[in-house]
């Protein structure tokens, strides 16, 4: 079956089918996803400054706003969010991290994600997940870029709060990519 995200007026449909029994099992699959969120986006104004220098600025024709990291250092952000409470069961979930670059450029990036989901009183030093990738940029200036990364974090039943760290490691010897990465944000998915 079909994970099928449908409109409300679908749902609304589908609900007055069920009255005679009439709702097949992909049905009410597609009920279920609509219902529960399965991802959740992070913009890059929601992150504040970690590791480096990095600094928020307005990228893009319609002047968004990006974190912008160095090619010369590692330079990182990060979030706390409450868990959402349709998220708090045991599974895992994935980081995409969206980027562009500042200027037309060739050669890679070294894109760092950290991440993990606490419970109350949790050690908050701790991070389950720590993965660096080695990305070939886009060689367009700000063309966006989506990498997702293998590590999944895991989340408890007793979970209530996620830390998520985005930087780049400019001072890697694999990331040979000029100019300034412009981090947009991350989206997390459900497993």
């Amino acid at each position: 079956m079909a994970d099928t995200i449908r409109t409300l007026a679908d749902l609304q449909t589908l609900l007055a089918d069920n009255t005679t029994g009439d709702a097949s099992p992909q049905d009410v699959r597609d009920f279920l996803v609509s219902c529960f969120p399965y991802s959740l986006e992070i913009p890059a104004p929601a992150f504040y400054a970690v590791v480096g220098s990095p600094a928020l600025g307005q990228t893009g024709g319609l002047r968004g706003s990006a974190w912008h990291m160095d090619a010369a250092a590692e330079e990182a952000v990060a979030v706390t969010i409450p868990l959402p409470v349709g998220w708090r069961r045991t599974g895992t979930f994935k980081v995409t991290v969206y980027f562009s670059m500042a200027s037309a450029t060739s050669g890679d990036v070294v894109v760092r994600v950290m991440g993990d989901a606490y419970a109350d009183g949790a050690n908050l030093a701790a991070a389950a997940v720590d993965q660096s990738v080695t990305v070939t940029v886009p060689g367009t200036a700000e063309f966006l870029k989506l990498q997702e990364f293998s590590s999944a974090i895991t989340i408890g039943a007793t979970d209530r709060m996620l830390q998520i760290r985005v930087g780049r490691v400019g001072d890697d010897g694999a990331d040979d990519a000029t100019g300034d990465l412009y981090f947009h944000g991350v989206s997390l998915a459900v497993t």
